[in-house]
């Protein structure tokens, strides 16, 4: 997978930052980009575009999107910032939101291969 001639760069410790811009990797792996970078990068530079891509990728309906929307302009036309922590603040209720998500799909996983009853799910989905 590694050229051997990379190997040898980080072995002997002359792996460059111009090394791991140009061939990737800090050290033996890969450089990794958060899934989130590209909505983070549009609510610096102007934060409602970030709800629009959150509609874009299918997480809001149109009303929703349009409501927050307007909101985050609003909030942005008052001098910037509220509307960034609006748009930023979108973006981690949206990472709970896959936490939560995945964490009850692995209990009811669990459950179901165990034979239990998920009837009353609710209270043991916060432990």
């Amino acid at each position: 997978m590694i050229p051997d001639d990379i190997k040898e760069k980080i072995d002997r410790d002359e792996w460059t930052f111009t090394d791991k811009i140009l061939k990737g990797g800090f050290g033996y792996g890969k450089f990794c980009i958060p899934d989130e970078l590209p909505q983070v990068v549009m609510a610096v530079i102007f934060p409602p575009l970030s709800i629009l891509w959150n509609w874009h990728l299918g997480y809001y309906s149109v009303w929703e999107t349009i409501k927050k929307f307007f909101i985050c302009l609003l909030l942005t036309m008052c001098f910037y910032l509220p509307g960034l922590i609006y748009a930023i603040n979108e973006l981690s209720c949206k990472a709970r939101i896959k936490i939560s998500e995945q964490k009850y799909l692995d209990k009811t996983l669990q459950e179901a291969q165990t034979g239990m009853d998920i009837t009353d799910y609710g209270d043991r989905l916060m432990d």
